[in-house]
């Protein structure tokens, strides 16, 4: 442990640090832990994993990190695995985070029923009411179901005004819908005193909200937030549109970990029509959040717009990699440019598993139907092409093809 806190004086590099650490102290619980959670955090999700199974095997693994392991296979696309962990988790100490997490895992998975007893458990721990209430609505909202969560977190409040995780929950599901009103009138704890002007004028804008909604987070993504909202209210900047985009340059570089402070700034660029600017910062992005699909989705539709059609083939099969809710989309940009790239039988097998649905619902469906029927075309295949658009138009009062 001594020889690990002295790497991380002597590297900048905190990738650097963990894999020197890593190399001098392979079995180190404390190394172990540390790297796991660095490693989660970045999106390495393999290697997080392998140390924190290790620490599994070892005994060494408290509830924090089984927790970590559990959300890291989660991520990874691996419920099977994630959900033995949590349980072995619920069934021994039953921690009321790894509760409140399972059960919203288990919503994702269109298993209500035992999302629902799993989340009953919270009645049992003795908890306040405002923490079982906050809880429950966290596993709410990672389910997508954020007016039943905003519900449960006013009574939260209701039942202890202090409950400044509930209250901060509460604020940034207001931002998040764009109602800086409402965000504002809940402010009791202070985090946007000061900045009512800016929450007012930047949250009904989506391309500013994120950088709002980070005046809610720790210090650094506080001070991220308010020298980007700073930099867009600045009248002599807003004057000088390129020193306005430098400056937000020089803010996504210094705050590199703050996504919506890069996203800022890469809007600013793609706004300008600048794209291989705003490339270089999306790349670093992809590098830093490898697991958030953001970066990435930015940078296919900037790269489309642009004929870079390899470039565009490869993020989109990337991803298909890190974000399965996401595969439709990435396979209908994957498609588009395999088309243009004279892939079009690859294009043809990308679709194939959407046409299907595309004929049973074809209004819901459009993109794909223009995109596999180009295919079909530039494939040489024109009949096919004509009796595909057929299938999903068919006579009035006909029932659909099957």
């Amino acid at each position: 442990t001594a020889a690990f806190h002295e790497l991380l004086r002597e590297h900048p590099s905190a990738a650097v640090q963990y894999d020197l650490a890593l190399e001098q102290a392979p079995d180190d619980p404390d190394v172990l832990r540390r790297s796991a959670r660095f490693f989660a955090q970045r999106g390495d999700r393999a290697r997080a994993i392998a140390n924190l199974r290790k620490l599994d095997d070892a005994g060494r693994a408290g509830p924090d990190e089984l927790l970590l392991l559990a959300q890291c296979y989660a991520r990874a696309g691996e419920p099977d695995a994630a959900l033995a962990v949590a349980r072995r988790l619920i069934d021994g100490s039953a921690p009321p985070q790894a509760v409140a997490w399972l059960g919203g895992y288990l919503y994702q998975l269109d298993q209500a029923p035992e999302a629902q007893e799993v989340l009953g458990l919270l009645h049992s721990l003795g908890l306040p009411e405002a923490q079982r209430l906050r809880l429950t609505a966290a596993a709410l909202l990672d389910a997508g179901r954020a007016d039943d969560a905003e519900a449960l977190l006013a009574e939260a409040i209701d039942a202890d005004p202090q409950d400044a995780d509930a209250r901060r929950m509460l604020i940034d599901l207001a931002l998040a819908r764009g109602d800086a009103d409402a965000a504002l009138a809940l402010d009791a704890m202070g985090w946007l005193t000061g900045l009512e002007p800016a929450v007012r004028r930047f949250t009904p804008d989506p391309s500013t909200r994120g950088v709002v909604r980070e005046l809610l987070g720790d210090a650094e993504r506080r001070a991220a937030a308010t020298a980007a909202l700073a930099a867009l209210a600045d009248e002599e900047l807003s004057a000088d549109p390129q020193a306005q985009r430098a400056a937000l340059r020089r803010l996504a570089k210094q705050y590199a970990y703050v996504w919506p402070v890069v996203k800022l700034a890469v809007l600013y660029e793609l706004a300008a029509d600048r794209p291989v600017m705003a490339g270089e910062l999306l790349n670093r992005a992809a590098e830093l959040f490898p697991d958030n699909p953001e970066p990435l989705q930015i940078s296919i539709n900037a790269l489309m717009a642009s004929n870079q059609w390899a470039q565009a083939m490869t993020a989109a099969e990337r991803l298909r990699d890190i974000d399965p809710s996401a595969r439709g989309w990435a396979d209908l940009q994957l498609a588009t440019a395999q088309i243009e790239l004279g892939l079009a039988s690859r294009a043809i097998e990308t679709l194939r598993p959407y046409v299907r649905e595309a004929i049973d619902d074809p209004a819901a469906h459009a993109d794909v139907i223009a995109v596999y029927a180009a295919a079909l075309r530039a494939d040489g295949r024109e009949e096919d092409a004509q009796r595909f658009l057929e299938a999903v138009s068919p006579a009035p009062g006909a029932a659909p093809a099957r």
